[in-house]
Parts: structure tokens; sequence; C-alpha cells
């Protein structure tokens, strides 16, 4: 309390200073009396919320492949499928008369989004391109694939077992994929060939990944398949010999030592048909909440955003100069968001006005700091208060001096580097949260002083 009752005391005390100083110069002391000053309060300034689509969501290098199909009334269909590269680490040549045992993906997943009692169908095609780490992939990116599939299979996810594992209760389950009459001879061919029968680069320029598409009904669910334990098993005998041989190929090479060598990356497909932003189709359009029954939307992986506007900040000031003692911008989420796929971390970053779209400069997104702090403006869900809260303090005051670069507040999934010099989004969920925008609010404490 002696810390705020300070900070308010020095406020007034440079504000008077500030008047003071502009004035032509009188006895000093002469008007400390003759200068109205106060504080106030107010958590009633008008704020106009709408959703936007957010552009340019990095899908690149994820720890899970998304894979499925799921419908929400609020923001439409969501489809996900995905792309990568496969390699082993193994230093094993078949002989040319050796005998293959088995091919068979195991896709593990560990969680997943949405109805599992429906039937997923599953395509699985050869690439045509050739997938590379220096690329950056987006949630909307395509890359070629053969005109057919190789294999289709359609399934009913199970419920996630729980198991011991390493003292440690694991819940995940297995999807088994039989590949020995669709690669066989392929992949026995590799295994013999000195150049590409461990995998690598060689191996990589003529089997260049697979891409997994979703064919499921689009009220099911989106699994969540882990790229660092699922894999491909190749086993093989060799004529007079016991030894069963195996040779794995991974999703991802990447461990404490090593850094990642094969690209991957999530795609995602939309349907907001008949949802409640059924006419937000490309970034640089808007939805008012006026016409999504009060609600804006903030999502991961298909980038729904969140634009403030605060129209009439300025008559705070109404012939006084302004100092901001504490700003806080709240938002609550209503309670018709479905538990699993509740998003609980946003961002804040610049809107460029007028255009429904975030700043971007050479590093990336334009964000707002975390107050006293060099790191984004990051706000994590309050279970107990049910709401998220950000501090904008020295955000409110640079828009009333002017020093700020825009009056466009964006509320965005969370943020994150991209690399040591880029900033961006992140799509490797498709969780998203529904703001009440009837209770979003600026809760405002300030001093003042009549000019």
């Amino acid at each position: 309390m002696c810390t705020r009752n300070w900070l308010v005391i020095h406020s007034i005390w440079v504000l008077f200073f500030l008047v003071s100083s502009c004035d032509t110069a009188k006895e000093i002391g002469s008007d400390l009396f003759s200068v109205e000053v106060g504080l106030n309060y107010t958590d009633t300034l008008s704020i106009q919320s709408s959703t936007i689509q957010l552009d340019s969501t990095y899908t690149s290098g994820p720890s899970a492949f998304l894979f499925g199909s799921l419908k929400d009334a609020n923001v439409g269909q969501i489809s996900s499928n995905f792309y990568t590269q496969i390699s082993n680490v193994d230093t094993l040549r078949a002989k040319d008369n050796a005998t293959l045992t088995e091919l068979k993906l195991r896709l593990v997943y560990s969680s997943y989004r949405g109805d599992t009692t429906k039937l997923q169908t599953m395509k699985i095609y050869k690439l045509t391109d050739t997938l590379s780490r220096s690329i950056p992939y987006f949630s909307n990116n395509k890359s070629n694939i053969e005109s057919a599939p190789i294999k289709t299979i359609s399934f009913y996810p199970r419920p996630i077992k729980r198991f011991i594992a390493d003292g440690d209760t694991v819940s995940m389950d297995t999807l088994e994929i039989d590949l020995k009459n669709e690669l066989g001879k392929e992949f026995m061919a590799f295994s013999k060939n000195v150049e590409t029968s461990n995998g690598g680069s060689a191996f990589r320029k003529i089997f260049k990944g697979f891409y997994f598409e979703n064919s499921s009904a689009p009220n099911g669910a989106i699994l969540s398949f882990h790229s660092g334990i699922s894999r491909l098993d190749f086993r093989y005998l060799n004529p007079n010999d016991t030894t069963k041989y195996y040779a794995p190929f991974h999703f991802s090479l990447s461990t404490y030592s090593q850094t990642e060598v094969l690209a991957k990356y999530n795609q995602f497909d939309k349907n907001r048909s008949g949802s409640l932003i059924s006419n937000l189709q490309m970034p640089g359009q808007s939805v008012p909440a006026s016409q999504s029954q009060n609600k804006t939307f903030v999502q991961k992986g298909l980038g729904l955003g969140t634009k403030l506007k605060i129209p009439y900040l300025d008559k705070l000031r109404q012939n006084k100069y302004i100092a901001i003692n504490k700003a806080e911008l709240i938002v609550e989420p209503t309670s018709d968001v479905p538990s699993d796929l509740f998003l609980t971390k946003l961002s804040l970053i610049r809107g460029n006005s007028g255009k429904n779209r975030p700043i971007r400069n050479a590093y990336g997104l334009s964000y707002f700091l975390s107050e006293g702090a060099s790191g984004f403006n990051t706000a994590t869900y309050n279970s107990s208060a049910k709401n998220y809260t950000f501090n904008i303090t020295s955000l409110v005051q640079n828009i009333l001096s002017g020093r700020e670069l825009t009056d466009e507040i964006l509320i965005t999934p969370e943020i994150s580097a991209i690399s040591t010099s880029e900033t961006g989004f992140v799509g490797d969920q498709v969780n998203y949260v529904a703001l009440n925008a009837l209770k979003t609010k600026i809760r405002l404490y300030y001093s003042y002083i009549n000019k």
C-alpha cells in the first residue's frame, strides 16, 4: 500500500513539474494550491471487439502430428493433415536374397480432441516434393504428392490406455498400419544398396516421405501423434542366419546432442459454413462481435485473433494532464468451449490500423512488451478469477502521449520465438477460446492535473 501511495504521489508531482515547466517563470510554489489535482478510476471505457483472420501461422517441425477432423458450433469444421520425411540411423545392409518379415507404421497418440466414437479414415501418399528444414512451412501450405494413395484405412480411435513406464503413469495408444505389400519390395531394395541402406540423405532423395490425409467425417476427432516416438518398423531375415534384423525409420532424429534433420509440418483446412464467423475466410477480413453473438475468438493453428479498439480513450484527457498509475486489460471467456479445446495462453501484439492485420517488422510480429520487462506480453487463464489479465500500463500511457504506433490491440494465440531473430505464431494445436465481448474491459487508475 505504501508503495502504491508513493507511486501516486510521485505521478502527481511529475505532472505538476511538467505543467509548471511549460509556463512563464513565476514565484516558486505560487501555483501549487491553485491547480486542481486528483486521482481517478474507471472500468467503463467503451471497447470495440471483432474477430480477424491472422496470417502466417508456422507449423514446421511439430512435436505432434495432428490428424483428423472435428466440427465446432463457434468456429466451424477443422481438419488436419501432415507431411513428413523419414530416416533411419542404422548401418545394416541386407543381403541380396534377404526376406522381408515386417514393414509396419506405428503411430503413437497420447491425446485427442473431439468425438472418438466416429470412424476415422486415413489416406497415405508418397511425396514427390522434397521437404527441407530450411523452408518455413505454414498452416495452409501444400506439397506435391503422388496421384493415388498407397494405402487407405478406416479405424475407430481407441480410448487412451494407461500404463506404468519408468515409474510414471503414461497414457497413449498406437495405430498400426501394415505397409508390407505396398512398400515392401521398395524398402528391401533400399536396404541392399550401400548408398541408401542407412536411410540418410541419399535415401531421402529417392524416398521423399509421406503425406497423411484426413478423409474422415467432419464431426469426428483430431488425434495427436507423437513425432518423436512414432516410427516405421522394418524387419528382415538374411539367408542361413537366424538373426532377426531390425531397422526402424523415424519421423524425428532430434536428441539432446543432435539437432533435427528431418522436415515435417502440419497442414490445416477449415470450413466455417454455419459457424458464428462464417463470413471470415481470409486475412484482412473481420467479423464484429455484434454479428457473432457478442463473442470474439482466438485460435491456434487456424489463426484467429481478436481486435480491440478503444475509441474514446482520448476523452480521458478532458483538458487534463494524465499520468497512468496502472492499467489492466481483462478478458473473460465464455463457458461453451469444450475443455479439451480450451486455449490457456494469449498474447498482445500491435494491429495495423484499419487493415485487420498484425504489424510486422524485420523481426517478425510487432508485439507489446511485458510490463517492466523485455518479453512478450502474455496472459495465462486464471481459473479462480475466470479471466485473462494483461498489464497494459505503459501501452495506455504511450497511446495517450502519442508515442504508440497504433490504436489497435490484437489478442492472439501465444507468440513464440521462431528463430533467434524472428517471432511468430506456432500452430502446434487447434485449441481456441471464445471471449465475451460484453465483459471485456480496461481497469484504469490514473492521476490528473487540470490544465
